[in-house]
């Protein structure tokens, strides 16, 4: 168990985005709040599984002889419940006013806004397998909400492996990707391998994304040349004939009266 004693940087306070009123950010915000929590070595605090210690009675005495670990566990869960307190907007707020520890806050807030039980759980299935990536959006945040709610069901005691999770991912892959989702069946299915990550899938995509973001930045930027060499070339005047699009030496009439001079 930690000292008692305060630490100038465990015992800050990170400002976070607050959780809103109508729950809509709560997966961002949880995601936060956890690393914060995580980071200041309370969330075994706030997830329970760092129980506070039962007191131990001297036997002659009958005074506590684990007192300052009690205490280091009160203060830490005072700690972990005004992190979470301090980033709630006032509806998140009223809903744990009644509670006494910060696990206790925890688990009324997950309740609330992430739900538990059969009926998010199938609706969670049906999301990763149903999902749909757009072309019109980044791949980036489609890619990661899948694995997000993939962590969400793992909380929930139905974890689904990471391999399933990857090709969920590439079923909802739009058609300007099926190449690239043909390639890692194919290419698994090549080395024997029977196993496929997120992570590979993630960064497959994103590189084929940034490639594909070039190549039309690149084709733009040659079409762009292209026009502006087309307008350049009706704004020239040629001398001769005081007509525009062409030059002297391209000038058709200057050529004629040049050789009609040549013959003479």
């Amino acid at each position: 168990m930690t000292s008692s004693t305060p630490d100038p940087f465990t015992d800050r306070f990170y400002d976070i985005p607050p959780l809103e009123n109508d729950g809509s950010n709560f997966r961002a915000w949880k995601f936060r709040i956890s690393t914060v929590l995580e980071l200041r070595d309370l969330m075994g605090i706030v997830d329970g599984s760092v129980k506070c210690p039962d007191p131990i009675f001297d036997k002659n005495s009958n005074i506590v002889t684990n007192q300052v670990d009690i205490d280091a566990w009160a203060h830490n869960d005072r700690e972990a419940k005004a992190q979470i307190i301090l980033s709630l907007e006032d509806e998140p707020l009223r809903g744990i006013l009644h509670t006494t520890t910060a696990s206790d806050a925890w688990d009324k807030l997950n309740e609330r806004y992430e739900g538990k039980g059969l009926h998010t759980i199938v609706h969670l299935i049906q999301e990763i397998f149903h999902a749909s990536f757009s072309d019109e959006m980044p791949m980036a945040p489609q890619l990661y909400e899948v694995r997000y709610k993939a962590h969400i069901l793992k909380t929930l005691g139905e974890p689904i492996s990471d391999a399933v999770i990857a090709y969920a991912m590439l079923l909802a892959l739009p058609g300007s990707y099926s190449a690239l989702r043909t390639f890692l069946s194919s290419s698994l299915a090549t080395s024997g391998d029977s196993s496929l990550s997120t992570d590979t899938v993630i960064t497959q995509v994103l590189n084929m994304e940034r490639t594909v973001k070039l190549d039309s930045s690149q084709a733009k930027g040659k079409c762009a040349s292209r026009s502006n060499a087309g307008v350049a070339q009706k704004e020239l005047k040629c001398h001769y004939c005081e007509k525009k699009g062409h030059m002297k030496s391209e000038c058709k009439k200057s050529k004629a009266d040049q050789a009609v001079g040549d013959g003479r």
